[in-house]
């Protein structure tokens, strides 16, 4: 069904090799499934790399992170997005990452985008709906406790409900559905 879907889905990942970010999608019919693994094969906790087509993949603060997405998006013509920023670094996690940066190439280090927050400027005809989280999640990236789980499924469900912009972007696309 991915792969026949209407929706253009896009997985990023850090090449392992180069630094840079690649994006695979369904409409390419690269292997989403790899692509997946490939999107959250944490370097040092996972300890392996996704192999893709010859090339060598693992995750990222830079693959995981909302501001190049958007911009993909954006280049690819998108004109409305729904973005989810989940993000909730924690200082042993930041710290282990940073060491292993450091062990990467030269090439690597100067082609990769940063872990920073990039200065994303919107153009006016982009409409954006930003979900986060108000409070810091209790959650962390190796958490796997059922109950703080649940919380966060849950802060999701209700924030993303009480979410005005959202709620009003669906209600008008059904409107238009109506006509």
């Amino acid at each position: 069904k991915i792969y026949s879907s209407r929706i253009h889905y896009l997985i990023a990942a850090t090449n392992y090799e180069t630094g840079l970010i690649d994006y695979f999608s369904n409409k390419n019919h690269d292997d989403i499934f790899e692509a997946m693994r490939a999107s959250m094969a944490m370097p040092l906790l996972y300890n392996k790399i996704i192999t893709i087509g010859g090339k060598k993949y693992c995750d990222s603060y830079a693959s995981s992170s909302v501001e190049p997405g958007m911009l993909k998006a954006i280049e690819l013509g998108a004109n409305k997005l729904i973005v989810i920023d989940n993000c909730n670094h924690n200082g042993f996690g930041d710290l282990f990452f940073y060491l292993w940066l450091l062990a990467r190439t030269r090439k690597f280090r100067s082609n990769y985008p940063g872990s920073g927050r990039i200065n994303l400027k919107i153009p006016k005809n982009v409409q954006v709906i930003l979900i986060k989280p108000k409070n810091k999640l209790k959650i962390s990236r190796l958490n796997n406790d059922k109950e703080i789980l649940r919380e966060t499924i849950e802060c999701g469900f209700n924030e993303t409900l009480q979410n005005k912009n959202l709620m009003t972007w669906l209600w008008s696309i059904n409107a238009d559905k109506n006509r």
